[in-house]
């Protein structure tokens, strides 16, 4: 019988394979170990470092438990590196900058999240969404645009005070989704057990739209003399009956803000709780509504279409001919460049 060698051989580290931990994803908890990967216009590759540094705080001293509660771990992360990089290049402009054409890292989460936003909650377990995608877009994406909506909610100082209460409190412990929730609501002093059952622990859409907005003279029917003769005097004594109405056309209900501005520069804001499919707001003025928008302050992230929140009498042609404009510089460069390769 042959005999097995007890011996073993020291490995030597110089010629020892070495596994790359940034080539698998994996996180380095001592050194933050970034592939300098060439992104294809993007602000190189200062998302990926911001990324990976902010694990070191949030799954690394504050260890919550990815395969349970992958959002504590991924999403506070991404909304973590959206604050991060929105002040250090811009909010609207940290994803991607190239000659006018932006793209932030915040709304870079909201279209990952829109593609699949109504298909799991963020508390559902990592094992249960629906495919890879839906965990990815609701982890990474939902996440960071559910804590930017409900920084808007409580205040950026309230948030950021609950943020680090959250971590000194629970750094190198195991928090669960309720300890960091009940914490924000023991900082904010609100209840907002409301807002958390329908964006954390269900799959409930937003989607609030301005649906129609009229202004009609209060004596349409009358042959009024007195507006003629105003008019010569330079002036329109006319009372416009003028409404708006708002439509919740999902399932998600929170209360949202509208800026309604009339012809004469006024501007009027309202509030709307959302517990009704639709509401009509009423002016009797002497002016007529020019536009109407719902978060005027663009503090709502989660509304599925940002499209139908406003709504303008007049069209206006602006944004047309800056489109029309891209569009005649990427065909042209398309053709320069098809040219060039066929020569």
């Amino acid at each position: 019988m042959a005999r097995q060698s007890t011996h073993q051989t020291k490995a030597n580290p110089e010629k020892s394979p070495r596994r790359d931990p940034t080539a698998s994803g994996e996180r380095d908890a001592a050194v933050n170990r970034i592939a300098s990967h060439n992104y294809f216009l993007l602000e190189k590759f200062e998302s990926v470092v911001e990324h990976e540094f902010g694990h070191q705080y949030w799954y690394g001293m504050v260890a919550t438990n990815e395969f349970e509660d992958a959002w504590m771990d991924e999403g506070i992360n991404s909304y973590t590196e959206v604050k991060v990089l929105g002040d250090i290049l811009g909010a609207d402009a940290s994803m991607f900058n190239f000659h006018g054409l932006r793209l932030g890292d915040g709304p870079a989460h909201r279209l990952f999240f829109l593609s699949v936003y109504d298909l799991d909650p963020m508390a559902e377990k990592a094992y249960d969404y629906a495919n890879s995608f839906s965990y990815g877009g609701i982890t990474y994406g939902k996440t960071a645009e559910v804590l930017e909506t409900l920084e808007g909610i409580i205040g950026k100082d309230t948030m950021d005070r609950a943020m680090r209460a959250y971590f000194m409190k629970y750094r190198f412990t195991h928090p669960t989704k309720e300890d960091f929730l009940k914490t924000i609501e023991e900082v904010s002093g609100k209840d907002l057990r409301s807002y958390f059952n329908q964006a954390v622990y269900q799959s409930k859409v937003l989607d609030y739209e301005v649906m129609k907005v009229d202004s009609f003279p209060v004596n349409w029917y009358e042959e009024n003399k007195d507006k003629k003769d105003g008019k010569k005097d330079g002036k329109d004594d006319t009372v416009y009956q003028s409404y708006v109405t708002l439509h919740r056309k999902e399932d998600f209900v929170m209360p949202v803000e509208l800026e309604i501005v009339f012809d004469n520069g006024e501007k009027v804001r309202e509030q709307w709780d959302g517990q009704s499919r639709w509401t009509r707001f009423g002016y009797e003025k002497k002016a007529k509504v020019v536009s109407a928008e719902i978060d005027p302050d663009h503090k709502v992230l989660i509304d599925r279409n940002d499209f139908n929140n406003s709504h303008t009498v007049e069209a206006n042609g602006k944004p047309k001919r800056k489109i029309s404009n891209y569009w005649l510089f990427v065909t042209q460069l398309v053709s320069q460049a098809v040219g060039w390769w066929a020569v």
